[in-house]
């Protein structure tokens, strides 16, 4: 999934950097005229966990209405 949303692993690394940041990197970083890419690979990254999540919902609802058996066994093990 996340193939589709980033180029390279270095990318990826971008994204995940920008999340853990300060707010004096924030600041340097908008000072030097990067805060936009910056912002954008925060943004990729944001939708590509989202669209992961609801995947994974949505993977749960299927089969919650094919394999009910299935559906009682993960809930026991939660």
């Amino acid at each position: 999934m996340f193939r589709k949303f980033f180029d390279d692993l270095n990318e990826l690394e971008a994204g995940v950097g920008a999340w853990n940041t300060s707010f004096l990197a924030r600041m340097r970083d908008a000072l030097s005229g990067q805060w936009v890419d910056i912002q954008w690979a925060k943004t990729k990254l944001l939708v590509a966990c989202v669209l992961c999540g609801l995947l994974v919902l949505l993977e749960y609802g299927t089969v919650k209405d094919h394999a009910p058996g299935i559906v009682r066994w993960l809930d026991q093990a939660w």
